[in-house]
């Protein structure tokens, strides 16, 4: 009776959490103050836990749970509280002065994933695909991510879009593969914190030689 409730409740729960993990990456497109931009972040990669543990447990896969917790202590509360420790010394809240606005950011996101669902609602991706609007959310994501880093000069926002870029890549994984090796993950896991350790102790050095994170300052710096 439990076996068929979950399997019932399956197809809905991981609708509601794909819908999510989408609206999430267009807040962070939109937003322009830093701090929401971070907590917007640490509920997409909540709900890529989610995502994760519901794609697990549907293919019997007994890595799930290790993957998730893993998954959960560095992208919702590691990464967030070191993005946060950064932008309380740099003392920067606002992405002030963007290279694209935030809602041409937004207009040019949804172009993107009327594109990608577009592009891909055909049978052959189906076949490869645990949920083809998982994979669909998971490819628009990527390119979000990416949008994200050219359309920001502050280098703290440029680190959400490169982490955005890894969470669509992550989602892409759990879709295609129903899962992802523990090793893998923990390698990958490592390199996100010391990745993100080398950003904070970058944008703190960008800071204290320009009074400013915006790397576009940094075509001041002569060989």
């Amino acid at each position: 009776m439990t076996n068929l409730l979950i399997k019932e409740l399956t197809p809905s729960l991981l609708s509601y959490s794909t819908v999510i993990l989408l609206l999430m990456s267009i807040l962070i497109a939109g937003s322009n103050r830093l701090q929401s931009i971070v907590k917007f972040y640490a509920f997409q990669s909540l709900c890529l836990v989610v995502i994760t543990l519901i794609v697990g447990f549907s293919t019997s896969n007994s890595e799930t749970i290790r993957i998730a917790t893993i998954t959960f202590i560095g992208k919702c509360l590691i990464i967030p509280l070191a993005l946060n420790f950064v932008i309380n010394k740099t003392q920067v809240h606002k992405e002030v002065d963007p290279i694209i606005s935030p809602p041409t950011t937004v207009l040019i996101v949804c172009i993107l994933i009327a594109l990608v669902y577009g592009l891909t609602s055909t049978p052959n991706f189906a076949k490869i695909a645990y949920s083809l609007g998982l994979f669909d959310t998971a490819i628009s994501i990527i390119l979000i991510g990416l949008l994200i880093m050219i359309s920001r000069r502050k280098a703290l926002t440029q680190i959400v879009g490169l982490y955005v870029m890894e969470n669509g890549i992550f989602a892409l994984t759990v879709d295609t593969v129903f899962g992802m090796p523990f090793v893998v993950e923990m390698g990958i896991s490592l390199d996100l914190f010391i990745g993100v350790l080398i950003m904070g102790i970058w944008v703190l050095r960008i800071k204290q030689s320009f009074d400013s994170i915006d790397v576009s300052k940094l075509s001041k710096l002569k060989g």
